[in-house]
């Protein structure tokens, strides 16, 4: 689950992997949420996000 609440319920496991020990809004700013999300998924789940939805997709015309 990586719902919002979900996350904010579980802030003191990840938050801690970000950001030292001293909290500041510049440091909240730079936090690679992309990256949170991620490490929530297993690897099977993660797994799926690449079959299902591809960062790059080769298309006709040779664009990705």
């Amino acid at each position: 689950n990586v719902s919002l609440d979900a996350l904010l319920e579980k802030a003191e496991e990840w938050l801690p992997l970000y950001v030292g020990k001293t909290i500041t809004a510049a440091e909240l700013k730079k936090i690679d949420m992309t990256a949170v999300l991620w490490a929530q998924l297993s690897y099977e789940q993660q797994q799926a996000v690449e079959r299902l939805a591809p960062s790059h997709i080769v298309v006709p015309t040779g664009s990705h």
